[in-house]
């Protein structure tokens, strides 16, 4: 199958079709999307046809999988899904500000179709966790379990009450007419949470899910998900390109140098002691460096994309992967034991 037919096939594919993709053809056409760089209109329009339902999803297989499932599995995926719908929820109660400060009409009809699709997000977690993972918790109880299992000082950074996400969509709403304030937002929240924190972390979950075969139904709307999301960052890409042009570079460059240790930090939490069990099937192992070289790979094109200093892009690479070795670093010093990625480094674990 050519690129073009790769892409074609995700743009028309319905919720069923998408369970049956594979994710790699998932971010064929997210890239395709980056070099395209379409504006709010076209994105508008994919969005109109690209419409599905969290309520349809028949969640009784996923159910019976999850019961069957090791401990060991059951804390990582809930782990992994907690950070998601934390993230979701977060940015759902957050984006109305972005909307009521867009600087056009056009910009303001494609951020209403986020706001649709952030809350469909939400729900679409909420009855996973409700009628799976925890069955029978109300949206209060899943909520609550959710936090408690993404508590760090890196995810608070990000999402927390006081975080680069409420902080710098709140400074919109004082402010809607403030142009700087606005691009600042959205390097925070479609570039750095979506372009980094969402797209990287939903490549991991849908590869592992699809190589283990586990959670049918959460896997096909977790790929509708991450269609959606592409949507998302691509327009902030457009957006801020066109803040590039417009000479506000500064106010990208300040929200990268200001967030990037705490959302790459997502991916290597220090504080959180990782045991991984010598009986773990390869199929369900992962090697965190993959991840890490794509979080970085994501946040360096993407800016690339934009217009950004080819020597800024430079530099945020390399501190990336500094950020990376410190947090290992960090982990070693507070566990008084190596990382699981050192395992790695040597070739004792292999990853498929």
């Amino acid at each position: 199958m050519t690129e073009q037919e790769t892409v074609e096939r995700v743009e028309a594919a319905d919720l069923h079709g998408l369970g049956n993709l594979d994710i790699d053809d998932v971010y064929v056409h997210i890239d395709s999307l980056l070099h395209e760089l379409p504006g709010p209109l076209d994105l508008f329009r994919r969005w109109e046809r690209q419409q599905w339902s969290a309520h349809e999803l028949d969640f009784a297989t996923d159910r019976q999988q999850w019961n069957a499932l090791g401990p060991f599995l059951q804390e990582q995926l809930e782990t992994i899904f907690s950070g998601f719908f934390v993230g979701e929820q977060a940015v759902t109660d957050t984006l109305s500000p972005i909307l009521m400060g867009a600087p056009h009409e056009q910009d303001r009809w494609f951020l209403s179709t986020q706001v649709a699709d952030e809350a469909r997000h939400a729900y679409f977690f909420a009855r996973f966790f409700s009628e799976v993972v925890h069955q029978g918790d109300s949206l209060g109880e899943v909520m609550t379990r959710a936090w408690r299992w993404t508590a760090s000082d890196a995810y608070d950074q990000v999402f927390g009450p006081q975080g680069a996400l409420a902080e710098t969509t709140d400074a919109v709403r004082m402010d809607p007419g403030d142009p700087a304030k606005w691009v600042r937002a959205i390097t925070v929240y479609h570039l750095m949470v979506e372009g980094i924190l969402a797209l990287v972390g939903q490549r991991l979950v849908l590869r592992l899910l699809r190589r283990i075969d586990l959670l049918p139904a959460f896997r096909a709307g977790f790929t509708a998900v991450t269609r959606d999301e592409s949507r998302h960052v691509n327009y902030g890409i457009w957006a801020l390109r066109r803040a590039v042009r417009e000479g506000q570079e500064r106010e990208i460059r300040g929200v990268v140098d200001a967030t990037l240790e705490p959302c790459l930090r997502v991916y290597v939490n220090p504080q959180r002691l990782i045991e991984i069990p010598d009986d773990l099937p390869d199929s369900a192992r992962n090697d965190p460096r993959t991840n890490w070289s794509f979080a970085v790979d994501s946040v360096t094109k993407r800016l690339r994309a934009a217009g950004v200093a080819d020597a800024y892009i430079d530099n945020t690479r390399q501190r990336g992967w500094s950020i990376f070795d410190d947090a290992v670093a960090e982990y070693e010093r507070i566990h008084d034991q190596e990382h699981p990625v050192r395992r790695y480094e040597r070739g004792e674990l292999q990853a498929v």
